[in-house]
């Protein structure tokens, strides 16, 4: 039996765009992709703290440091630009690997205001120089799942 816990996920950011005549996924700026824990082509969930709605899709690269989060295909009926969103990624875990840990949490702010303090962040955290690598990369934030 596995356990399917939350790795990671970008939290209270903004839609960019929404695309329906592209054929389907959610294109997320890479650099937030790297920090969440996100890779191409992973299945992630999209809930819309805008209007409610959930949707599974599967996450692309978008350009470094555009800060974009395009929504693509069917699911672009169920968000609009500028919508507040939460995108979260899971990993399947037998239960002796699931010790407790805090999963990879980027707020909105890495999508605005203040973006390069978070890449210094993950350069230092991605070479393990941090104590846990698992922090939460908003200052003051609580980091559990949504």
């Amino acid at each position: 039996m596995n356990l399917k816990l939350l790795k990671g996920k970008l939290h209270g950011v903004k839609a960019t765009g929404a695309d329906l005549d592209y054929e389907g996924s959610v294109v997320i700026d890479q650099s937030l992709m790297e920090m969440a824990g996100i890779v191409p082509f992973e299945e992630v969930h999209i809930w819309n703290r805008t209007n409610g709605q959930r949707l599974t899709t599967y996450a692309i690269e978008g350009k470094p440091g555009s800060g974009e989060i395009i929504v693509n295909g069917a699911a672009a009926h169920r968000v609009s630009e500028n919508d507040t969103l939460i995108i979260a990624a899971y990993a399947y875990l037998r239960p002796e690997e699931s010790k407790p840990t805090n999963p990879s949490c980027v707020d909105q702010r890495a999508q605005s205001g203040i973006f390069e303090k978070l890449v210094q962040f993950f350069i230092f955290w991605s070479s393990g120089v941090l104590p846990d690598k698992n922090a939460c990369v908003s200052e003051g934030e609580n980091c559990s799942p949504a």
